[in-house]
């Protein structure tokens, strides 16, 4: 009989204890999901919003390395090598050309099966990026003409539609 009791006790604490460790160990999980969400928002309230094509063709020095939020089209370049993981969004800031050179660490989300609820970006899509400047980079446009424009290696993307940047599109690896 004691045997019995003995054995309903140890069990009954193993089982609570195997419980402390499940939450403990969500715990851990939401903590880093959370750390990670914050690093997200951080970069973001560091971003600079009045960047264009001028201000950094004229003292790129300023704004290598700095995040930079631009909004405009999502304009997919069809001659590109790895059209997955670039793209250029062509827009304005201050009422002067804000075109860049966005490079992704993985795709864009694509819409697999018909009727899948998945936000994607498309050709001529709104959108806005929050990206790091990796500096100025030369392609060639669909007519043959040399173009340099400025890189960036994207954080986050967001629709346009999203003022509040509540629901981002893609975010990069490193902060999602």
């Amino acid at each position: 009989m004691y045997r019995l009791f003995g054995l309903f006790f140890v069990s009954l604490n193993f089982i609570s204890c195997s419980g402390l460790f499940e939450e403990s160990s969500r715990n851990n999980t939401n903590n880093s999901l959370s750390k990670n969400n914050s690093n997200l928002k951080h970069a973001i309230s560091s971003a600079r919003y009045d960047v264009d094509n001028i201000d950094i063709y004229t003292n790129p020095i300023n704004y290598f390395g700095k995040i930079i939020s631009t909004r405009g089209v999502f304009v997919e370049q069809k001659f590109f090598k790895d059209k997955e993981k670039k793209f250029i969004v062509s827009g304005s800031n201050n009422g002067h050309p804000a075109d860049f050179l966005v490079y992704l660490d993985h795709p864009l989300p694509k819409q697999t099966k018909i009727g899948e609820n998945v936000q994607v970006i498309s050709t001529l899509s709104g959108i806005r990026v929050f990206g790091k400047l990796k500096g100025l980079e030369d392609y060639m446009t669909e007519n043959g003409v040399k173009k340099q424009l400025p890189a960036l290696e994207a954080i986050a993307i967001y629709n346009i539609d999203d003022r509040d940047l509540q629901i981002p599109v893609w975010v990069n690896l490193l902060y999602e």
